[in-house]
């Protein structure tokens, strides 16, 4: 099985020109992307980066923050996707408790379209750590999950089964902390779809994304149910809406195919879907994706 980082180097190589990621009307093609991706590799090479070592990305919700993502795993190294709203001592506590060096942020990435290239660079083998998520702390202190490359792999091959393809325009509304919402755009990606970002402000205004949808012609994304129970019910050119979070109950669309996505941080992707044909109270979380199995316990 290819690893994420063979798969991207792939797909960049077959669709150089075509647009990876849009961010605020800019865009970025796959060999943009693989280009800035590599340089955050190299400069990650030269400050000491090695397999195993974590490196937390604060940044705005942006390309570079994709980019980055990207270039931690082609230096052979593994992400813990943060957010700049986090408070300060929750992002000092993951920075010390991850064994980070440092963080991606803003002072990291100054000047990276002058870093010079590598010629070559670690070879990835699927034993090793690929990312760290954090819980939200809410019973004490955040505590980090490690998945390899094999689990983290196998998490995006999962998801191609309901994600997007690549002849999808992608939507990304979702915080980037939410270990799913980064994978998802990882899995996009790997399927070589178009990847809209919104930023923080532009992915809390709900009558923004519904202008958003028609003006770029989205077809795809993943969006809370909260969310989407503020947006209005009417044909557009989104057909594909991955749904998960919370429970879904009164929702419903005839004009887009709704699945609701289970699955925990602890599993990096969805395990179980089911595709809305009504509006349900309580919305079955659905069948098994391959690999996974369901298991019905008594109290017992």
């Amino acid at each position: 099985m290819q690893n994420f980082i063979e798969r991207f180097l792939q797909t960049s190589a077959l669709y150089p020109e075509k647009t990876a990621l849009v961010c605020n009307e800019e865009k970025m093609t796959y060999a943009q992307l693989e280009q800035l991706s590599t340089k955050i590799a190299s400069r990650l090479l030269r400050s000491g980066a090695r397999k195993e070592k974590i490196y937390p990305i604060v940044l705005e919700r942006s390309m570079e923050y994709i980019a980055s993502i990207i270039g931690i795993l082609r230096a052979g190294a593994a992400y813990s996707p943060l957010s700049t709203e986090y408070p300060k001592d929750r992002v000092a506590f993951i920075i010390k408790d991850s064994g980070a060096d440092f963080a991606i942020d803003d002072s990291f990435l100054e000047n990276i379209e002058d870093e010079k290239i590598l010629s070559e660079f670690p070879e990835i083998h699927m034993e090793d750590a690929a990312i760290a998520i954090y819980t939200s702390g809410s019973t004490g202190n955040p505590k980090g999950i490690i998945h390899d490359h094999w689990s983290f792999t196998n998490a995006i091959v999962r998801q191609l089964e309901v994600g997007a393809t690549a002849d999808d325009i992608e939507m990304s509304v979702t915080p980037f902390n939410f270990a799913i919402s980064s994978h998802d755009i990882l899995t996009s990606l790997w399927a070589g779809a178009e990847i809209h970002i919104l930023t923080e402000e532009q992915r809390k205004d709900i009558l923004f994304i519904d202008s958003y949808i028609d003006k770029h012609g989205i077809t795809a994304s993943v969006i809370s149910p909260q969310m989407l129970k503020q947006l209005p019910v009417r044909e557009s050119t989104l057909k594909l809406i991955n749904s998960g979070g919370e429970r879904i109950s009164g929702i419903y669309s005839p004009y887009a195919r709704i699945k609701n996505a289970y699955g925990l941080s602890e599993l990096l992707s969805i395990a179980m879907t089911f595709e809305l044909d009504k509006a349900y109270d309580n919305t079955p979380i659905g069948r098994p994706l391959s690999g996974f199995k369901a298991l019905l316990l008594d109290d017992e």
